[in-house]
């Protein structure tokens, strides 16, 4: 049975929303986390204390604070932006954020940091983010259009 442009139009639709709205949820905290990683390199502003760092390679929180602020929060809005405006490869880009938030996290749990025990609801998020990127990618590709 063949779709009309509206049915097509709203499940199209809903897949870019999804992935804007969780990665709205990994961006914020990740500009502001990141932002007083940067500017508090003790981490002590957050809770945070320098021998959370004792079994990974840095002797401050700069470096994970450049990642999180640059990586996890600026380039996830960038990403936004392409959703949003249905950039070519877009789908690509929000896989690669999922994958980005569960690989940082994984990094984040070998080094024993477990900031606000927040890893379990985030590797959910990073893991639906790439599930919908996957999904806008079917929707995108000859074998996933209908009608």
């Amino acid at each position: 049975m063949k779709k009309s442009k509206t049915e097509s139009f709203e499940i199209d639709n809903r897949l870019p929303l999804l992935a804007i709205f969780f990665m709205l949820i990994v961006a914020i905290p990740a500009l502001r986390i990141g932002w007083e990683l940067i500017t508090d390199t003790t981490g002590e502003s957050i809770g945070y204390n320098l021998e959370m760092l004792s079994k990974g390679s840095f002797d401050s929180f700069l470096i994970p604070g450049i990642f999180l602020f640059g990586v996890l929060g600026l380039f996830n809005v960038v990403v936004m932006v392409l959703v949003f405006l249905n950039a070519k490869n877009h789908d690509w880009m929000v896989i690669l954020i999922g994958l980005l938030v569960v690989v940082w996290l994984t990094v984040e749990g070998s080094l024993g940091i477990f900031p606000l025990n927040l890893h379990l609801p985030f590797y959910a998020i990073g893991s639906l983010i790439i599930v919908v990127g996957l999904l806008m990618r079917v929707k995108k590709s000859p074998l996933g259009k209908t009608g």
